[in-house]
């Protein structure tokens, strides 16, 4: 994967737009695992102060959606980014 695209979309990963194709990215099924890989990375090194709402549904969607060979990456760039400063959980984990 080249290590160009995982510094460049990081880099964008500030603009709003950006971090809203990368949500959507993960969100498409016809996405290429290299691709995926690619998002997941540039998430995990985007530098955010706090994650956007958009990457936490694409992540908790993508985690719990039974792909395995996507987990480890999306575990890695769910690691790597900050803890929301206002956490908004899922309504199934909602009491």
């Amino acid at each position: 994967m080249p290590s160009s695209w995982n510094n460049s979309l990081a880099q964008f990963a500030k603009s709003t737009a950006v971090q809203e194709l990368m949500a959507q990215a993960l969100d498409q099924a016809n996405i290429s695992r290299k691709a995926r890989r690619i998002v997941l990375h540039a998430m995990a090194r985007s530098a955010l102060k706090e994650p956007p709402a958009t990457w936490i549904a694409a992540l908790t969607k993508l985690l719990a959606g039974g792909q395995p060979i996507s987990w480890n990456p999306a575990v890695l760039a769910a690691k790597a980014l900050p803890a929301a400063k206002t956490p908004t959980l899922p309504s199934t984990w909602r009491c």
